[in-house]
């Protein structure tokens, strides 16, 4: 896996992360705090975000060769995980 490809992956774990904390800053602000169901959502984007990092790392680890195989998984799933998250940030901003 090239540099570049590494770091684009990192990136994009990195920029979700700060999307979930992001939603729990906003939250807490809120007049009445974080209501159950946005607890649930950022409870679940977090373990699917830890999850990807550890299937990356893991990945980096053992099969350095099939990254390009991987990668395009990998692209949609933290797409789809960027996507949940604003949608949540959304939902609770409305």
């Amino acid at each position: 896996m090239s540099q570049e490809e590494q770091g684009k992956v990192e990136s994009l774990l990195s920029e979700l992360g700060k999307k979930i904390d992001q939603l729990i800053v906003e939250g807490k602000k809120k007049k009445d705090g974080l209501t159950d169901e946005i607890e649930e959502k950022i409870a679940e984007l977090k373990g699917q975000k830890e999850k990807l990092e550890e299937e990356f790392e893991s990945f980096k680890a053992k099969n350095e060769p099939k990254w390009i195989e991987v990668r395009e998984h990998l692209e949609k799933a933290i797409g789809e995980l960027r996507a949940a998250a604003e949608a949540a940030f959304k939902k609770m901003k409305s």
